[in-house]
């Protein structure tokens, strides 16, 4: 992939959360299956593990483990969360939370985007978004982001895969 296909998927994917996170801040609030109360709880919340792999312009795919641990943000009703990020992952070594995550609806399947921010090993901060497929069970998503400058003061693009199970 290129440095101009990585962009490209940055921006899609910066422009898809967007749209999830501006749809899920505004409207009615989703309510229990009776329709009396706030949904304050979800499938989503819990630990998930798998393996997420990167890929940069010019070089080959780096793969490494992450865990994603998931709490809902209570007052959202069932659509909001924090996601704590950890991976050892040799391109992109992470420990973030993430403040916003955005559930397309409170029952599975269902559509998920999140973005943050990250101290880089290449010293800099660093951006990202995802953008994922929700079972109970199962998340498989998108990743790309926004690194440090290359030599040619241009910021570094990486794009990559996540494969979650829940625990």
């Amino acid at each position: 992939m290129n440095a101009q296909t990585a962009s490209h998927m940055y921006v899609g994917i910066v422009a898809v959360t967007g749209a999830l996170l501006a749809a899920a801040c505004g409207g009615t609030s989703p309510t229990s299956p009776t329709g009396s109360t706030p949904v304050e709880h979800s499938f989503f919340t819990g630990v998930w593990r798998g393996t997420m792999t990167i890929t940069v312009p010019d070089a080959s795919p780096v793969s490494g483990p992450l865990t994603w641990t998931v709490v809902l943000v209570p007052g959202t009703n069932g659509q909001q969360f924090r996601i704590t990020w950890d991976t050892t992952n040799g391109w992109l070594p992470l420990q973030a939370t993430t403040t916003t995550a955005a559930m397309e609806t409170i029952t599975p399947p269902s559509q998920m985007s999140t973005s943050g921010s990250y101290q880089s090993p290449r010293q800099c901060a660093g951006e990202f978004t995802t953008v994922s497929q929700v079972t109970d069970t199962l998340a498989i998503g998108q990743i790309g982001g926004l690194d440090c400058a290359d030599p040619t003061g241009q910021r570094m693009t990486f794009s990559g895969q996540l494969v979650l199970t829940k625990q």
